[in-house]
Parts: C-alpha cells; structure tokens; sequence
C-alpha cells in the first residue's frame, strides 16, 4: 500500500495499486477529453473571436489529456514496481495539473480563469483520491504540489489587470487589491479543495484497511469464502510468509459458545494427530482478536465424491475399490490410536489432485470423532443423541450410540462404496425415521440389482459385509477392510490415465456445477434427541 513508502506492498496488493492507477488516468483523460470537445465545438459554434481555433489554451488542454492518458498507458499491463507505478502517478497527474493551470492565463478575466483552473485541476485530484489507494498524507503532498502554482498564477493573472479596466466597471480598488483578493479567494477554494480530497483518500483508505485486517487471521490472508455448514466457514487463503494455499476453517460467531468451542477444538486437536496421506493435514490453529477460532489444513483441488457421482454417475469397480482401499487406510490411522470418524460419508471424501497425481482419496471433516481411549466427545453432546449423517449410519449408532467402534465407520464406507457404484444411497425415505428404521431392520438390495448391471460379485459380497446389521458380521477392522479390498480378483484397476481422462471429461461440468459455492458440512449432518424427529438438519 502506498501508507509504507519504505516498504513495498505485495503483489497482490501492487496489482491492485498498479489495476486503480491506470483506471484514474483513463478515467481523467476521458473527462478531459470530454471537456476539450466541448470548448472545441463551442468555438466553432459561436465563432468567439476571443476563442479560436489556434487558441494555446486548446493546445495546453490537450496536453494535459496526454498527461493523463500516459497514465493509463504505462499501467495498463504487465507488472510495474512500486517506484515506477508512484513515479509515472505523479509526474502524470502533477504535467496535467500544471498544463491547466498554465491553460487558464490564456482565458480572459473576465471569464474568471481561476475558476475554470480550479475546476480542472479539483476534478483531478479528487478522482485521483477515490480511485487510487493512498494515504492521505500522499494525496495532501500532491495536493500543496498543485495548489501552489496555481495559487501564484492566479495572482499574476490579477496583477496585471488593467487599472482603466477597472475604472470602467466601476471598480474602486487597485490592480494590487484585486490581485490580493482574487489570490485568498482561489487559496481558500483551494485549501477546501485539498482537504475534500484528503478525507476521501484518508476514509477510502482507512476502509480498504480494515477489510485487510479482517480478512487476515494471524499469519493467514483470506480471499475467497468456499461454503460453510453448521458451525463453521471455510474460506480459501494463503500463509501470508510461504504463499503456501490453504483452507481456513472458521468457527461462525453465531455458534461461539463453550460447548461449540470446545467440540471445534477436539476437532483440530483429534486431527492434528493424524500424518496419513489420505487425511486432511491440519498446518496451525489460532485465534482471532474477536476471540473467534480457526484453524488451518491444506487446500484440496478436487472433488468431493457427492460431485464426482453427480457428473459422472455410478463409477467403475475398480475406481470404487481404489477409493475404498485409500479411505480405508486413513481409517486404520485413526482406529489405531482410538479415534471413531463418525461421520463417513461422500461429502467427507475429497479426490483431490497431490503432486500431479489425481483421485488422492483424502478424508476430511473430523468434527464428530469420538475418542475411545479418553471418551473424549461424549460430554460435548446432549445425552443420548444421535450423531451423524442418516444415509451413513450404522445401525449401532442409532441405538447405542455412545458404543460405536471402527465398525461403524466400516459400515459407512461400504455404504460409500454402494453409492459409488449405484449413484444411489442404500436407503431412502421421506424421514429421518424412515431412514433410521431401514438401517435398523432393511436388508439391502444387491449393487447389481439397483444398478441393473453386473457387479463384480466378489466385491458386491464384501459390501454386503460391510453393511451387516450386526458389527460382529463386518470386517472386523478398517485394517481387515483393507486386505480384502487388496485380494479383490475381478473389479479391475484404476490407472493414472483412467484417472486423468475422467478429469479431462467431466472437469468442466464440475466448474459448471460449482457457479454458487460448494458447501463445506452437508446440512444432512446431524445430532438428534432419541426422540423422533423429521428434520435433517
């Protein structure tokens, strides 16, 4: 910014400088011209004999249109220091200040060329104060720049009057009266002038501050809000020192009460634990000066698999299985150490692009984690509540909630592998009840069958495993998941270029489906009483 003359601004922050200099130099030399056609064409209407077509003032007025179009014209594109872009400011606004103050000893008295001086040049410097972002004491250093030549044209324009001039309109003062007189009246139109265009500049500038400020969280600089749900927002930023992209997430002020703090803490802390590949990375976690919390993971560039199924439909076998396989792995992490997801789910998968490789399967959202071996979480929601998404939940977790395992989180993913496969959930209902009772007591329809194709049996039976009603009929381990994905003979492979040439084909439809933000945390996440309810969310 231009407040640290000593200290470049960043540049993203130069861009920006570098994007409202050149808008004021074409803006300005758009009104000058304006301006000059007028005063052209009321000479040759008029036929003024005082104004011809040789007129220097024309000639001058011109001048400073080329001043101010320089402006433009050095800025428009590619990237300018901070040097050049203040340097070509000033030398351009101060040649184009300069040429209508010597514009205006051409105009006749009794035209009051002061007048016509100030207009010019106040247009100037208060487009300049809203367009360009400054201190005000930069626009006030301009500003005395401007104001001191045109306050000493304006009295040797006056001194010079004709004392006879004067006699004949009556005028009891002298040359030097006039003078004098004229001179304080253009310094205090002047001086009002300048102080307008300070305080525009001072109020702009001190907004553009505070919008800065609050789009800073400790070392990170928000740019863009990515979707939010229930107790948080997630915002795209940067680390303000590594450049390193990032996704902050930040707990809603609305939901900034103890148990909501605490549950948003477990999350970071549970998380932070965790180095998988496959899960989300959690890089810092602060606090604003508000007192709201944040924290800060790794940017995924990618899809979540609720998207990926919506443009592309149900998937291929072997995509299934690779997905499965990598999810299941961070699972066996977080198992190991006792932490329960809870929440698995396609919303909660993100195929992510790492290192030039697609489809990275990363888990995210650990909000709901249960931790075994503390019991951490139990006290952070009402009793007897159920916890998590109703298409997702395992059948425990409807009735004992308080008792789930890894199991559960087995359940979930053979739940995600079926709607990968099918593009459908394994249950339906118009309800939360309905939902909750089909888990309870629905055998599930064979992939094959809702898909109306052939499924590779071996890995439809081991979904069929998964979603068992009873715990002790699954995997009994994310761990056991994962080696009898590995010995899956008949889904196929999922190459590289498989994976690139799905991307190549439905990346576009994606960008199209992402016109309004992505939500973060679908709204069909929820924590219910035991006590029936519809609502989802």
């Amino acid at each position: 910014m231009l407040s640290a003359p000593s200290k470049s601004p960043g540049p993203e922050e130069l861009a920006f400088l570098q994007q409202r200099v050149a808008r004021f130099g074409l803006f300005s030399a758009a009104l000058s011209a304006f301006f000059w056609v007028y005063r052209l064409g009321r000479v040759l209407v008029t036929d003024d004999p005082v104004h011809a077509v040789g007129d220097p003032s024309l000639g001058l007025h011109a001048l400073a249109w080329i001043f101010l179009l320089g402006i433009w014209a050095a800025n428009r594109s590619g990237t300018r220091s901070y040097r050049f872009i203040n340097a070509v400011e000033g030398i351009g606004l101060e040649g184009a200040c300069i040429s209508y103050i010597v514009m205006g000893t051409y105009i006749p008295l009794i035209a009051r060329p002061e007048m016509v001086m100030l207009s010019a040049i106040t247009a100037v410097l208060v487009g300049r104060a809203a367009y360009v972002p400054g201190t005000a004491r930069r626009t006030f250093v301009l500003s005395v720049a401007v104001g001191v030549p045109f306050v000493w044209t304006t009295y040797l324009a006056y001194s010079d009057i004709d004392p006879d001039l004067l006699a004949s309109v009556g005028a009891a003062i002298t040359p030097e009266q006039m003078a004098l007189g004229a001179t304080l009246n253009a310094a205090a139109w002047w001086t009002l002038n300048s102080a307008l265009a300070t305080g525009i500049t001072q109020i702009i500038y001190g907004l553009r501050r505070e919008v800065r400020d609050v789009k800073k969280l400790g070392q990170y600089v928000l740019e863009e809000k990515l979707g939010e749900g229930g107790m948080g927002v997630v915002y795209k930023a940067h680390h303000g020192m590594l450049r390193r992209p990032t996704a902050i997430k930040l707990l809603k002020s609305g939901v900034s009460n103890q148990t909501a703090v605490e549950r948003f803490a477990r999350e970071v802390r549970l998380t932070a634990r965790l180095t998988h590949t496959n899960t989300v990375t959690i890089y810092d976690y602060g606090r604003t000066p508000d007192g709201l919390f944040y924290y800060a993971m790794e940017l995924l560039d990618g899809a979540t698999l609720d998207e990926v199924v919506a443009v592309g439909g149900p998937q291929p076998p072997g995509r299934a299985v690779k997905v499965l396989t990598e999810v299941a792995s961070a699972l066996t992490e977080a198992h190991g150490i006792g932490l329960i997801h809870r929440d698995i789910k396609p919303a909660n998968i993100i195929l992510a692009f790492k290192g030039g490789v697609p489809d990275v399967a990363k888990v995210v959202d650990f909000g709901l984690v249960k931790d075994i071996a503390r019991d951490e979480g139990a006290g952070l929601t009402h009793d007897n509540t159920i916890t998590g998404t109703p298409h997702y939940m395992a059948p425990e977790a409807i009735t004992t909630p308080d008792q789930v395992d890894g199991r559960s989180d087995v359940y979930a993913l053979g739940a995600v592998g079926y709607f990968l496969l099918t593009g459908t959930h394994v249950f339906s209902g118009d309800t939360l009840i309905e939902v909750c009772g089909h888990h309870l007591h629905t055998e599930p329809e064979a992939p094959s069958e809702r898909l109306g194709a052939p499924i590779p049996s071996d890995l439809e039976a081991l979904l069929l495993d998964c979603l068992a009603k009873d715990p002790g009929h699954r995997p009994e381990s994310a761990a056991d998941l994962v080696t009898r994905l590995e010995g899956l003979s008949s889904a196929g492979t999922w190459s590289h270029e498989d994976a690139s040439s799905w991307w190549q084909s439905f990346g576009p439809a994606l960008d199209r489906r992402r016109g309004a933000p992505m939500a973060v945390g679908s709204a069909h996440t929820i924590e219910v009483g035991r006590r029936p309810t519809p609502e989802f969310g």
